[in-house]
């Protein structure tokens, strides 16, 4: 679950804001049923604005869409919007041609009818701020810090993995 107006585009770069988003959604993906089962998201545009519009360049869109894409080891079973604005439409009408069809159809528009989200997520998933039953977790930074640290050996070995290079040791 995410909402907009938590996010300061001025104290965080994009590719910041997506290295945050990638440790985030490798610790909720460390969950097998996750793995197995897929996931579904929901946001909060409440807040979203144009200062967070004009930091979001068609290269991070693609990059964004090319992660969850090819190197997510879930699938993304819905994505849920509630609360948009102009300027969310008028970011999803630049995304939408650069989406596989298969993502375009589950992303799903409910402005502020908490009612209709409730239909595809049970109120026993969502926040209290989204209608649902689960408090809303006042999580400290040095809680966040601790979670963070606590899955650090698993970073460790998923950062192990995959194709290496070494740029420095190229001659030239």
């Amino acid at each position: 679950m995410g909402r907009a107006e938590l996010f300061d585009p001025d104290l965080v770069t994009p590719m910041e804001f997506i290295a945050a988003f990638w440790v985030i959604g490798e610790i909720l993906l460390m969950e097998p049923e996750s793995q197995v089962n897929g996931f579904v998201g929901v946001v909060d545009c409440k807040g979203f604005s144009y200062r967070h519009s004009k930091k979001i360049s068609l290269t991070l869109i693609k990059l964004g869409i090319r992660l969850a894409k090819n190197v997510v080891p879930a699938m993304p079973k819905r994505l849920h919007l509630i609360n948009q604005n102009h300027f969310t439409t008028v970011l999803y009408k630049i995304i939408k041609p650069f989406l596989p069809r298969e993502y375009a159809e589950m992303i799903h528009f409910h402005g502020d009818n908490l009612e209709e989200l409730h239909e595809f997520v049970p109120r026993e998933c969502l926040l209290e701020c989204f209608g649902g039953t689960i408090r809303d977790p006042q999580i400290t930074e040095e809680q966040y810090r601790d979670l963070m640290l606590k899955f650090d050996a698993e970073y460790k070995a998923l950062n192990d993995l995959g194709y290496r290079t070494n740029l420095t040791s190229r001659k030239t």
